[in-house]
Order: structure tokens, then sequence, then C-alpha cells
């Protein structure tokens, strides 16, 4: 086996640029942290047996580790970025091989190539999603080198296409159809995971609730279905937009949007540009805010959104 067989070579490193586009497109995807299905396993399970390895993952690369979605033939459930042969398949769209690890410079120190899983074969596909975001691989790995042949590559492009197609219909599921923001029990659930991140970082989260009134009187006017229909699909982009880094948007109602946000720096600022955007994109429409802090002793978000429904009437 020749030395330093690795092919397609990766183009660098990704575009710095674009790394906190990729790490959001992962994050909305809703997975990482999940369970697995059926489907996923079973995909899993195929890439193990069509080619030939005791090993095989789908791999999404967070911003200082890899998490495995669904695996066969591991034990581990994440590594460290820092050595994670998934890094490097992310950085092209092609499959990335590394034939034998232990003779590759790059790779023949790593402490996955010097111990367990004691990898030498490593074969990745990109999980490439509707953004043009690499999230992850479908990736195979033996403990004895060898090549995959064309065919091979193939192959693994297309069962990593199929992951991702799953993976995109479990979002899909998750979305409110008319505006793409998360439906109320999909909120409740991450939301409630946010709250409990934010509050043991020390932060003091935030719920902010959107209530949008003249939706009878709009709906009731010529063409006015079509028209609603605009002025919440622009409402919930605005809110999306002001959701900021680590934030949640979901509908919670016909004329209602909740955003928790993971902290109240620059509260003031922040609000009253969200209020001067929502007026914009919602008339002749009416939205108001309502503050909601998150208390430490909170039961949880479903008391939260009771609370702020309360004060709002």
């Amino acid at each position: 086996m020749p030395a330093d067989t690795l092919y397609p070579l990766a183009s660098g490193s990704a575009p710095r640029g674009t790394e906190e586009q990729r790490l959001s497109d992962l994050y909305a995807h809703r997975v990482l942290d999940g369970p697995s299905n059926a489907q996923l396993d079973r995909i899993v399970g195929l890439a193990a047996e069509m080619l030939g390895t005791p090993i095989a993952l789908i791999s999404l690369v967070d911003r200082d580790r890899q998490w495995f979605l669904s695996r066969q033939g591991l034990e581990a459930t994440e590594t460290p970025r820092d050595v994670a042969f998934c890094d490097h398949a992310i950085r092209s769209d092609q499959v990335f091989v590394v034939a034998d690890a232990l003779n590759h410079s790059l790779f023949r120190d790593n402490p996955l190539v010097q111990g367990e899983p004691n990898i030498r074969f490593y074969a990745g596909a990109p999980l490439i999603s509707a953004a043009g975001h690499r999230l992850g691989t479908l990736c195979v790995i033996d403990r004895q080198p060898h090549l995959l042949t064309p065919y091979q590559e193939e192959l693994l492009a297309q069962l990593s296409a199929m992951a991702m197609h799953e993976i995109n219909q479990r979002r899909q599921m998750t979305l409110c159809p008319l505006t793409g923001v998360l439906t109320r029990e999909a909120l409740l659930t991450d939301g409630e995971t946010l709250l409990q991140q934010a509050q043991a970082a020390g932060r003091s989260p935030l719920l902010i609730t959107v209530v949008v009134s003249g939706l009878r009187q709009l709906n009731a006017s010529p063409d006015g279905a079509a028209h609603t229909d605009q002025r919440l699909r622009q409402i919930a982009t605005v809110c999306t937009q002001h959701s900021g880094s680590g934030g949640l948007v979901g509908r919670t109602g016909s004329g209602e949007f909740s955003l928790i946000w993971p902290d109240r720096e620059g509260l003031e600022p922040k609000l009253q540009a969200l209020q001067h955007q929502l007026e914009a994109a919602a008339k002749p429409l009416e939205p108001r805010l309502l503050v909601t802090p998150a208390e430490p002793a909170l039961p949880g978000l479903g008391v939260l959104l009771e609370r702020a429904a309360a004060a709002l009437g």
C-alpha cells in the first residue's frame, strides 16, 4: 500500500467566514444530541455491510467535537474535533478516503490510529444540506488498510444523500409549514433545553412574545388570506433575524410568535430594533411585544408560555 494515499485531497480548510453559517445550519436541523431512528440506523448498517467494514457512522461535526447520530461497531458517542477524520472530510464535496492511516503523514500519530478504534482505513461522504453546508459525514472505518473502487465511492455518496434526506424529513416535521419557524411542540422541546443550558451557564434567558392583532380584519379584505399569510411569513423572518446566535423562534398561536433569547445583554436596543422592524413588516397588522424573564426556579418553558399568555390577556 503506497504511503500517504489520500484522495481526493481536501482543498484546505473550509473558509473561516462560512463556519458560523455551517454551524447555524447544523443546529437548525435539530438532530445534534438527539436520538437516531430506524431509517438512519438502517443506512448505517447498509454502509457497513455493502462496503465490508466493521464500523460505520453518521458523524455530525460540531464546533469542538464530532458527535455520532447513528453508529455501528463503535461504543463511543463522540470524539474531539481536532482528532476527527470527518473534520477533513467536510472540507470537500467529494468522498474522502484514507487508505492507510498508519502510513499517512496527517494521521499516523492520531490517537484514534495509535489506540482504539485503531483506524487504518477511513472513507467519508459529506452530508450536504439544502443550503450547501457540509454538516458531517456518513463514514466507514476498518482496522485493515484498503481502497475503494469508484463504484463503492459512488455507493457511499448515495447512502450519504439518503441519510441527509432522512434528516431533512425529520426537520420538516418540526417546522410550521407556513412560516418555517418551529411549531409550538418543537419549541417546547428545544426551548426547554436552551433554558436549562443558559441557566447552567449563569445567564438569564428571556421569553419574548410577539402577538399580532388585526388578523380578522385583514382576512376579511379582498385577497385577505394571501395578504395575511404574507405578513405572517414576514413577521417570522424578522423574528428569526432577531433570534441571535443560539436563540429560538416558534409559532405558538395563529397570530403569536415566541422568541427565546439566551441572555439579557443589550436588551433595550435589541427590543427597540425588533419592535421597529416588526411594525414595518406587519402593516396593517399591529404587533405587541411582551418580555417574560425565565427565573431559575421556574418549573419549565410551558409554565413560562402560560405566564406570558395570562399577562397578554
